[in-house]
């Protein structure tokens, strides 16, 4: 996967230098605060969860609620559709509990693949190359 260059540009002039206004690419003109999104307001911040396509099926981080209704996340550098938003506080300590629920399903979804090419082997030992 290529990474994205981002070129820190310097303080931001809409919110008086309490962001850091970043390039997306090195070739791209614009530039937007990661902080203020480029409206220049200072920000109350939130915690954003949106919906994903993949376990936990939920993603979160710190952010704002737009006045077009998404929410920008600047550890994101993007605007999603909020499905929930939370306090910092409680919204940490719900991100804190779906970390260990993506833990435990990591642990449990390696065991059961590990289980699975083992009884592959035995029934096809020419399928897999690689011995478990």
């Amino acid at each position: 996967m290529k990474k994205t260059s981002r070129k820190t540009s310097g303080k931001c002039p809409e919110c008086k230098g309490t962001g850091e206004a970043t390039k997306k690419h090195k070739d791209s003109p614009d530039s937007k605060c990661m902080e203020c999104d480029g409206t220049g307001e200072a920000q109350r911040f939130q915690m954003i969860f949106w919906g994903y396509d993949l376990f936990p099926f939920i993603l979160g981080s710190r952010g704002f609620l737009r006045d077009d209704g998404l929410a920008f996340c600047p550890s994101y550098n993007a605007c999603f559709r909020p499905l929930k938003v939370m306090s910092l506080e409680d919204g940490k300590k719900f991100k804190a509990a779906l970390d260990e629920l993506e833990k435990e399903h990591k642990v449990v979804t390696e065991a059961l693949q590990k289980s699975y090419r083992m009884r592959v082997q035995q029934i096809a030992p020419w399928a897999i190359k690689n011995k478990c």
